[in-house]
């Protein structure tokens, strides 16, 4: 995902015009991937202010598919 789907542009600017990311190191971090019932990695989720999931995907997610689910979570919301 860091090679190729976060660096593609169009993923970047839907990220940076709708979203705030937040990465989790699970090693540090604990409590927050339990929270959410993350058991691989990678896991995406996309929640709303008061921390419920409204998307998310396991496993790798392409740049068209990661785009399409994140405008797809902002009609969810």
């Amino acid at each position: 995902m860091d090679e190729n789907t976060f660096p593609d542009s169009r993923v970047r600017e839907t990220i940076e015009k709708s979203f705030i990311p937040v990465r989790i190191d699970t090693t540090e971090d604990q409590q927050t991937p339990s929270k959410y019932g993350i058991n691989a990695i990678p896991t995406m989720f996309v929640t709303d202010e008061t921390g419920r999931v409204i998307d998310q995907a396991v496993g790798f997610v392409p740049p068209d598919s990661l785009i399409q689910l994140l405008n797809g979570s902002l009609t969810k919301g």
